[in-house]
């Protein structure tokens, strides 16, 4: 039988296959089939060829050679085709002198070797760090992309002592740097009207990439044939929905530690979880499909609750706790902060999208500084904020991802000289549905080693609130 042939570069293109064979192959790489939300990561090219993603290569044996019995030419076989870019080369501004733990050495060793992977460290195990080991022993043209702008320049600000870096995002298309850091929404359009751009890249880093679900993403691979290509994410594989996505895009996971494993290497130290039983009850009159929004506006402007935990965080903040506070909704944030301002709170800060970058820097390095100091943010604490200084982190919205649960309470127990950190949690245990997200947070709690201490609130927390 005649055998297939192989291209490598941004994508893993297959050819001479029978038409059949296309029509599996190209089956193999839809998720959710037969579904409204049906999503294809596989395209035709020809009735013979079909292009898939890079990482996708366990699936050309497994559908053509395996059960179909087409010969698949290996690496370095006749009929494979490698059109990865080494890209170009870069020099250090100086010697890479960060330490590395043995994990981040091996992820270094292995994405040297492998060319491709996922290096997937809870928070606080040194994704970035990793990053730029791995940029620095390979020394070729480097992309960082992301879909978060308020992560570029964190990016930078690390990057910057060992690379000449420059900025793809925000009306920047600055692509001269050795080391450039971009937002996705930013680079396509570049990268879509002058291939020559990707082709100069020999390392692409996509940080949290358990977002290259979105089209846009794969379009930037599709235009990217850099020979190594990295997967950063804190999400753990199991949890994550989009898995099998992401391995198709960066192949498979080359090092992994949890939340656990990091506190037993002394990464991450134990905490602990204060669970607050509060007495919001809602009565909706005319329940109907938007209850819920009802409800959640309902808490967030009820006076009782909002003044106990007021009362109770700027308490702790007196003592010198630094405080990080989830409110998810930026009416709340508002809320809150006036709240606390009016209790006498010298340092609070809102963190949402409608502040600037500058504000917001400023806000973090005061409570990397100012012991005491509360942050309130939406989803700020969910990826990418680097505050080793926080001693407590109070989720007072009751949403329900357990990603958002992981990322948030991770960012909290990071060891710094010693200090007991605590996580917050306000539970609406009258609302059925309220205390249903609660109990779905709770294993990612107890899975990263948080003990848990109930601990009541003031009596007068208890209030009934009616629908207007």
């Amino acid at each position: 039988m005649k055998p297939a042939t192989l291209t490598l570069g941004g994508e893993l293109v297959v050819g001479q296959l029978p038409v059949l064979v296309a029509d599996e192959l190209e089956e193999a790489f839809i998720l959710s089939p037969g579904r409204k939300k049906e999503q294809r990561y596989a395209r035709r090219i020809g009735p013979h060829t079909v292009a898939i993603p890079r990482g996708g290569h366990a699936a050309v044996r497994d559908v053509v050679e395996k059960k179909h019995g087409i010969p698949v030419p290996k690496y370095g076989e006749p009929g494979f085709s490698d059109q990865r870019a080494k890209g170009d080369a870069l020099a250090l501004r100086r010697p890479f002198d960060l330490p590395l733990r043995p994990f981040q050495a091996d992820a270094v060793e292995r994405i040297e070797r492998e060319r491709q992977g996922l290096i997937y460290l809870a928070c606080a195990g040194g994704k970035t760090r990793t990053s730029l080991a791995i940029a620095a022993r390979l020394r070729r043209k480097t992309l960082v992309v992301m879909d978060k702008v308020s992560l570029v320049d964190q990016w930078i600000k690390s990057a910057a002592p060992y690379f000449r870096c420059s900025r793809v995002a925000d009306g920047d298309h600055d692509w001269s740097g050795d080391f450039v850091v971009g937002c996705s929404d930013s680079a396509l359009p570049d990268l879509a009207a002058d291939p020559a751009i990707a082709s100069r890249f020999g390392l692409v880093i996509h940080d949290e990439c358990h977002h290259a679900l979105a089209q846009k993403h794969r379009d930037i691979y599709e235009h990217m044939p850099a020979a190594w290509r990295i997967g950063l994410t804190a999400t753990a594989e199991f949890r994550s929905y989009s898995y099998d996505v992401i391995r198709w895009i960066f192949g498979r996971t080359q090092v992994a530690k949890t939340a656990r494993e990091l506190i037993a290497e002394g990464v991450l130290q134990e905490g602990k979880l204060f669970v607050h039983y509060t007495g919001f009850r809602y009565d909706d009159p005319h329940p109907d499909r938007d209850s819920t929004r009802r409800m959640e506006q309902a808490l967030i402007r009820d006076p009782a609750r909002n003044r106990a935990i007021t009362t109770l965080l700027a308490r702790e903040s007196s003592l010198g706790q630094t405080i990080a506070v989830v409110a998810d909704r930026l009416e709340y944030c508002d809320i809150l902060a006036q709240l606390f301002r009016g209790l006498g709170v010298p340092h609070v800060h809102v963190l949402t999208s409608q502040v600037s970058p500058a504000r917001r820097d400023h806000a973090l390095d005061k409570a990397r500084r100012t012991p005491g100091t509360i942050l309130i943010a939406t989803s700020l604490f969910d990826e990418g904020i680097d505050i080793p200084e926080l001693d407590q982190l109070a989720n007072v919205f009751p949403q329900r991802s357990e990603r958002q649960t992981q990322q948030r309470a991770s960012r909290v127990i990071r060891n710094h000289e010693g200090r007991v950190k605590i996580v917050r949690e306000f539970v609406d245990r009258q609302e059925p549905l309220l205390n249903d997200r609660f109990r779905a947070r709770l294993p990612v709690y107890e899975e990263i080693g948080l003990k848990m201490i109930v601990q009541p609130l003031e009596q007068h927390l208890s209030v009934v609130r009616r629908a207007g």
